[in-house]
């Protein structure tokens, strides 16, 4: 993980959509469904993905090689960089504190990589960056997986944060409060902040699109504060093996966990 991309814009894309989609955890082969349904067109359309490619699903090496697509773009989640410091072990871009703190427990489709599978992971994640801006007709989007924390009180403080970071070589440590930060939330996706609450509000930027966080009271739907809007709504959960969690997860709220997909523009109705 040498050349390290804190920050990736894209512009504005004058040919087709950008479409933003939630944490897909190794959910390809839903995905691939969902964007057949959208009429997507890798020809002029471009998906970006909020993080966390791998982990809980059947394919996550497949959806970890979407990044080798030219229409496909993702910012860095916790599992994906979990699944890369695991593969590199305590001699990575961490400290040992970080280490521990930020891996998780290797799943079966990890430690069933070779050597050669596990230096392609590693390559593919280190080109993921921390955050993405996109330009569009309406000005910037951001896209960070889990938030914005709320020391910055302004987009462009994090941007600044962020490039002052990538320019000294002291480790992804840093990394951390963006991917796996819920400052605003719990995990049961409880407020701790108002939609309306100033605290939720970045002014600098149109609006933030995040995931990391499903609102199980939301009925496993995209939701906000100000204009932060959060779209993993638990693909994952879609899966036989997490059943008897859905179940209990659900009640007595209701709701069904899906595959959000949303405008990047716009970001508050799911296509």
């Amino acid at each position: 993980m040498d050349a390290w991309p804190g920050i990736v814009r894209l512009g504005r894309n004058t040919a087709g959509r950008d479409i933003a989609v939630g944490d897909l955890h190794g959910m390809r082969p839903l995905l691939e469904k969902e964007l057949e349904r959208i009429d997507f067109d890798p020809e002029v359309d471009r998906l970006i993905c909020v993080g966390d490619l791998v982990d809980r699903g059947p394919d996550s090496m497949g959806s970890l090689r979407l990044l080798e697509e030219p229409w496909f773009h993702s910012v860095l989640g916790n599992h994906d960089f979990a699944a890369a410091i695991n593969c590199m072990g305590p001699a990575g871009p961490v400290s040992l504190d970080g280490y521990m703190q930020m891996r998780l427990l290797p799943e079966p489709w990890l430690q069933k990589l070779d050597g050669e599978e596990k230096r392609r992971l590693v390559q593919l994640v280190s080109g993921m960056p921390v955050v993405m801006e996109i330009e569009t007709k309406t000005g910037a989007v951001g896209i960070v997986h889990a938030e914005v924390p709320p020391a910055f009180l302004r987009w462009g403080e994090l941007v600044q944060w962020i490039e002052e970071r990538c320019t000294h070589d002291d480790g992804l440590d840093w990394v951390k409060p963006l991917i796996w930060g819920r400052s605003f939330v719990s995990l049961r996706g409880a407020r701790r902040a108002s939609v309306n609450d100033a605290s939720a509000r970045l002014p600098d930027i149109g609006h933030v699109i995040h995931g990391h966080t499903i609102s199980i009271a939301k009925g496993f739907k995209p939701w906000r504060l100000g204009n932060r809007y959060y779209i993993d709504t638990g693909a994952y959960l879609l899966r036989k093996r997490h059943q008897n969690l859905l179940r209990l997860l659900r009640w007595p709220l209701g709701g069904s966990p899906r595959l959000a997909l949303v405008d990047v523009q716009t970001a508050d109705q799911p296509l």
